[in-house]
């Protein structure tokens, strides 16, 4: 599968660091804006595709994720979150935080419980399945194409 490098989607910075790796994919942190997302990456078709069937290609073939939820990841999302906003979140304001590709909402459930009481959590995921059960435990969570943002958001 070809990958493509692609420049911060918010800011179109190019400098970016590593941030983490799952699944053959590498996740950076844009060194501009600190957006965080996945270099280099599949095609903008490949992804729409992944999205729509919920079959991701990886290194090692597919990956099926259409109904798989790790709960117990959440509480290790809330500490990398907590520690890499440690001065905004001992400053105590709210922030605003927007997942995209939210999956079944457990980077959500982190951002809530590790971001400041009045902070504003949402996530977006194209894949419904994924949307209705971050839903059904009651998350943030709405069914919007990653090619089409919603304007409620």
């Amino acid at each position: 599968m070809a990958l493509e490098h692609i420049a911060c989607p918010a800011c179109a910075a190019t400098d970016s660091d590593p941030w983490g790796a799952e699944n053959g994919y590498q996740a950076v942190s844009c060194r501009v804006c600190g957006l965080l997302y996945v270099n280099p990456r599949p095609s903008g078709d490949t992804i729409s595709e992944a999205t729509r069937i919920g079959m991701h290609q990886t290194e090692a073939g597919q990956l099926n994720l259409v109904a798989k939820r790790s709960p117990h990841r959440i509480a290790a999302l809330s500490e990398r979150i907590r520690n890499l906003f440690r001065d905004e979140i001992a400053a105590g304001k709210p922030m605003r935080w927007l997942d995209v590709g939210a999956g079944f909402g457990e980077t959500v459930e982190a951002a809530i419980a590790a971001l400041p009481a009045g902070s504003e959590v949402t996530g977006v995921e194209p894949m419904q399945p994924k949307v209705a059960a971050a839903q059904a435990l009651g998350l943030p969570i709405v069914d919007t194409p990653l090619d089409k943002p919603a304007r409620r958001l």
